[in-house]
């Protein structure tokens, strides 16, 4: 299927089937009343993203989703996304920009020049570029809010091996930071969300395991668990809601209070 293939499906099909972010459509179906939203789910091992974009006429009304095929690493797909989200709804009133790969584990020393790249494109330079095409349709409108994903690897260092995609989080904060700065006076927010140990396949790949005992007990984290992706996705749909209007320029760490120690 290339990037101009569209799959046009209904959002209580997808919910049946919650996989990691995913859960994001239940929650915004039950919290947001009416947005457009846009939301970009990883594929792990390529550069190219799932897009969904999705509008609910009412709570209780059937949502309709449209899955886009595009490499948010690319200008040209990233700016045909916002146009078709614009042509099929007239407006983008939230983006969830949900992009990342952890890439080879080494250490910054033996980290080698093409997996630095790859991973600095896929996980900051494609939020750039959402953001950038986002808001462009936002500025029109006077209006928009925008959630970044980094992680608490944002905000700290790792041992693993991992220093590009440390360094591609951290930059997102940054990023996140410097554009709620800049368009606040447009009536555009911009937030980050820092989640820690998720049960999902990246926490699965970099532990080793199916991740299912650290659900029921996990010492490390202060709240003596890992966390659930519905946990991430209710993070993001209370910054995209009106709950949250004063809200810009912020982190919300997800961890189980790891990072408070």
């Amino acid at each position: 299927m290339d990037s101009s293939t569209f799959c046009h499906r209904y959002i209580d099909s997808i919910i049946h089937r919650p996989r990691n972010n995913n859960l994001s459509f239940f929650w915004f179906k039950r919290h947001i009343n009416s947005p457009k939203f846009s939301l970009s789910k990883n594929l792990p091992l390529h550069n190219l993203c799932s897009c969904y974009h999705f509008y609910y006429s009412d709570y209780y009304c059937r949502g309709e989703a449209k899955f886009v095929k595009a490499n948010v690493s690319k200008t040209t797909d990233v700016e045909q996304l916002i146009q078709q989200i614009v042509k099929t709804y007239g407006r983008l009133d939230c983006a969830h920009n949900n992009v990342g790969i952890e890439g080879e584990k080494a250490k910054t020393a033996d980290c080698s020049e093409e997996n630095w790249d790859n991973v600095i494109q896929t996980n900051l330079k494609s939020i750039w570029l959402c953001m950038k095409y986002e808001i462009n349709q936002m500025r029109k409108q006077h209006k928009g809010v925008i959630v970044n994903t980094s992680s608490v690897y944002g905000m700290v260092g790792c041992e693993r091996g991992m220093p590009a995609y440390v360094a591609s989080k951290h930059g997102i904060i940054g990023l996140t930071k410097t554009a709620a700065l800049e368009y606040a006076g447009l009536g555009i927010r911009v937030n980050a969300i820092c989640p820690g140990a998720i049960n999902k396949p990246f926490r699965q790949r970099l532990v080793g395991n199916d991740c299912k005992e650290e659900l029921n007990s996990c010492p490390r984290y202060p709240i003596g668990r890992i966390g659930k992706a519905e946990e991430v996705a209710g993070a993001v749909v209370w910054l995209c809601s009106d709950e949250a209007t004063y809200v810009t320029g912020s982190l919300v760490v997800i961890d189980g209070g790891l990072t408070a120690k």
